[in-house]
């Protein structure tokens, strides 16, 4: 099965090429909506968007096929194509819910999918967007692939983030560095959507302010927490034996209200990350194994040898069995976790 990329299908479109089906997965929703606006611009006449545009958002339920066939049947009333964007749909079905499999009812709902998919008129585009899709479904996989394309709307690298964030505040005279444009990224998880938002906040605040430079202070002030970024710093610090640092990131994360539970959750969880990463030594191996997007594999690679296996190890053990001793109601919560902090410097 052949997946685009966002862009190649966005040149697709741009060069002409006819399309029927496009189903679009991933989770980068601004990239979506810069493709839908392309799709609209090339198909559509102008002030026609009323008549010949339709949007169904299924809110991540299935999509009502025959509501979606008798829209794509309409002839178009001023453009070259009607477009029909069925957004965040579940097309692929509740895989686990047993009753729906006992009776037959995902099997018709596919069925009508397909059906739908195999017989869009030329007159119409489909386009359908899902969080992801499901390959062992490969009948309703082989009906795009064979009447349309299939492309991924993945969140960026790391690299790509970083250009667009230096363009942007570029275009506003504003400059900074890399480090606070990747805490930028951190504190946004990626999403383009986010970051933008972010950006206009700061472009905005640094116009009104007659500032020309883009800080670390702004972005601490003006943005949400950088709750993993902090995380990486507090579990340096202990790499590096720092206690006083250590603690004063964790009581950052405190004094932004952030719950100690999740705090204990998550220096446990970047332990356990950590170890993994020890393990597996290489970053195409721990981005696929643990999930995790390229900046943070580098990370995890950058921080690994400040500590030993053994070291590793006893700290998650630590985390463990402290919270159980909380939860037992055997220690104050931020008492233990700063203790543990303290213990792990030693």
């Amino acid at each position: 099965m052949a997946v685009l990329k966002s862009k190649e299908l966005a040149d697709l479109i741009r060069y002409g090429k006819d399309l029927r089906n496009i189903l679009i997965y991933g989770e980068e929703e601004f990239l979506v909506g810069q493709f839908m606006g392309i799709v609209k611009k090339h198909y559509l006449s102008e002030g026609a968007e009323t008549m010949d545009y339709v949007k169904i958002d299924c809110e991540g339920n299935t999509m009502d096929v025959e509501q979606v066939r008798a829209n794509i049947e309409l002839p178009p009333w001023m453009s070259s194509k009607r477009i029909v964007y069925v957004k965040n749909a579940n097309i692929f079905g509740k895989s686990d819910n047993k009753d729906e499999k006992k009776d037959g009812k995902q099997d018709a709902y596919f069925e009508d999918v397909i059906s739908l998919v195999n017989d869009i008129p030329d007159t119409g585009i489909l386009i359908i967007s899902t969080l992801k899709i499901d390959n062992r479904k490969k009948a309703l996989v082989k009906a795009f692939t064979d009447n349309g394309v299939i492309a991924e709307f993945s969140f960026q690298d790391e690299e790509r983030l970083l250009s667009h964030i230096s363009k942007v505040l570029g275009k506003s005279g504003l400059k900074t560095d890399t480090e606070t444009e990747e805490s930028i990224i951190s504190r946004c998880n990626k999403s383009l959507r986010l970051i933008n938002g972010e950006l206009n906040k700061i472009i905005l605040y640094c116009n009104g302010s007659g500032l020309d430079e883009v800080t670390m202070d702004i972005v601490e002030e003006l943005c949400p927490p950088d709750i993993q970024g902090t995380v990486f710093k507090i579990t340096d610090a202990i790499g590096y034996k720092n206690t006083k640092d250590a603690l004063m990131y964790t009581d950052n994360l405190i004094r932004m209200k952030e719950p100690l539970p999740m705090i204990r959750v998550m220096i446990a969880r970047h332990l356990k990350m950590l170890i993994c990463a020890k393990e597996l030594g290489r970053k195409d191996e721990i981005m696929k194994r643990l999930k995790v997007r390229d900046f943070v594999a580098d990370k995890l690679i950058r921080q690994c040898p400040k500590f030993t296996m053994d070291k590793l190890i006893k700290l998650y053990i630590g985390f463990y069995e402290t919270d159980a001793d909380i939860k037992k109601g055997l220690a104050d919560e931020r008492l233990a976790l700063e203790t543990l902090i303290v213990r792990a410097c030693s």
